[in-house]
């Protein structure tokens, strides 16, 4: 098994400001981050977890159970 980096606090915040917002960009600026910022710190969460947590479609973002 891959040793995966641990979850943080700040990555549990932005995955919680982007269920709220619904956008990168709208979860950025409650934030007070760049969008890019955002994306990495979902990719950082879903790769501690070893599963995606969030589906994009063309106008939803879902969370995933």
């Amino acid at each position: 098994m891959k040793n995966q980096p641990p979850t943080t606090w700040d990555d549990l915040r932005v995955l919680l400001a982007l269920h709220r917002h619904q956008s990168l960009l709208a979860a950025g600026a409650a934030l007070g981050l760049s969008t890019s910022t955002v994306a990495r710190r979902i990719e950082a969460l879903e790769q501690s977890l070893g599963r995606a947590t969030v589906e994009v479609d063309l106008s939803l973002i879902h969370i995933s159970e």
